[in-house]
Parts: C-alpha cells; sequence; structure tokens
C-alpha cells in the first residue's frame, strides 16, 4: 500500500487554523472564521496532513522561542547603552556605543529577528 499523497494546501490550512471543540468556532490565525468549505476540507484531511500541520505548527512554536531569546539578548546588551543614552535612545545610537564583539553579536541578533543591517 502506498503513503497518501500529502495535499499542501490542506496542510496550509489545517496549520492556520485555531481548532476548537465547536466547529462553528473554528477560525484563522488572524481571526477570520473559518468557512464551511474549509471545515469540510478539514474532516477530509488524511493522518499524514494532520501530522504534517502539527509539524509545522510545532517548528514554527520553536522558531517563535527561538526569537523570543534572541530579543531577550538583544535586551540585555543594549540595556546598559540605553539607560547611558535615555529613553528615547534609537537603536541605531545604541549600536554604536556597544564594543566589540558584542556589537558583531548584537547586530547579528537583529539580523535574526528581521533587521537588516543596511
Amino acid at each position: 500500500m502506498t503513503a497518501p499523497a500529502i495535499r499542501p494546501d490542506v496542510v496550509a490550512l489545517l496549520a492556520d487554523l485555531v481548532l476548537g471543540p465547536d466547529v462553528a468556532s473554528w477560525c484563522h490565525d488572524d481571526g477570520r472564521p473559518a468557512t464551511a468549505e474549509e471545515r469540510v476540507v478539514v474532516f477530509d484531511a488524511t493522518f499524514a496532513e494532520l501530522q504534517a500541520a502539527k509539524g509545522y505548527n510545532q517548528l514554527a512554536a520553536e522558531n517563535a522561542l527561538d526569537e523570543v531569546a534572541a530579543f531577550d539578548r538583544i535586551i540585555e546588551i543594549s540595556a546598559p547603552y540605553r539607560e547611558q543614552m535615555g529613553e528615547d535612545a534609537l537603536m541605531s545610537d545604541i549600536v554604536g556605543a556597544i564594543p566589540e564583539p558584542e556589537r558583531t553579536e548584537f547586530l547579528d541578533l537583529m539580523e535574526k529577528v528581521g533587521y537588516s543591517r543596511s
């Protein structure tokens, strides 16, 4: 017996939906309610598709935790300089005051959370 094909659109839908005990309350991560057609797709999903959606969400959660840790370290590195420069100091001002090798770490972390060096 061959493994059933995993449909990417079904996995994407499963990964995006917040499923609760009441089918009528199912919604997308952005709050849009699930349509009747989407609810049918959920019940038509295969076990492999459910596992794939779970794997995707697990990776997304791990990435979110990594990002939180990066923000924590950015705050830790920059805090002493922000305190010296004041509450209104911009990150662009603070980075200039951070000595190496912390500056490189700081910039790498900023890039990791989506801020480019340019």
